[in-house]
């Protein structure tokens, strides 16, 4: 599960750059993709909402009664979890952003109750409906923020 920024349809632009000294695609698009990463750590970690703004579903009544203080929303205790698995893949020409987290697109999209079959003693998968929590994906702010870092570096590079 991931988002990718490509660099698709600038490649004059790219080309052009290129000759500039000091420029690297391959490092603007992982400074690009740290960003992206870290606004999506924080919004798994603190904001719980969706990139829109869009604050998450809570958890159901049933499944709070099973959490303890220490978790949240999207946010395990005590083994690696989906925070923890957001990284981020740069080349040249893209950069992605996500999780390799077999239940990472459950909480993007949500899944309905016995969305993936049943257990062998025939209890659905999951047991309950999952509301889609959208994680991944460019707030305004995180738009606006790749678009400051972008020209800032393309300035100083000019210079």
């Amino acid at each position: 599960m991931a988002v990718t920024l490509t660099t698709e349809g600038m490649e004059a632009a790219l080309d052009g750059l290129q000759r500039l000294a000091g420029f690297d695609a391959a490092q603007i698009l992982d400074e690009v993709g740290a960003i992206v990463e870290d606004s999506t750590k924080v919004r798994i970690a603190d904001e719980k909402t969706a990139p829109d703004g869009t604050p998450w579903a809570d958890w159901s009544a049933d499944y709070a009664a099973t959490r303890r203080a220490q978790h949240s929303l999207l946010v395990a205790s005590g083994n690696p979890g989906l925070l923890e698995s957001i990284q981020r893949y740069a080349s040249p020409t893209e950069v992605e952003v996500g999780s390799n987290m077999v239940y990472a697109a459950v909480h993007q999209f949500g899944a309905a109750q016995g969305a993936f079959g049943n257990t062998s003693r025939g209890s659905p998968i999951p047991f309950g409906d999952i509301p889609a929590r959208p994680y991944l994906g460019l707030s305004d702010d995180d738009r606006q923020e790749i678009e400051t870092f972008v020209a800032d570096r393309l300035g100083d590079l000019l210079q």
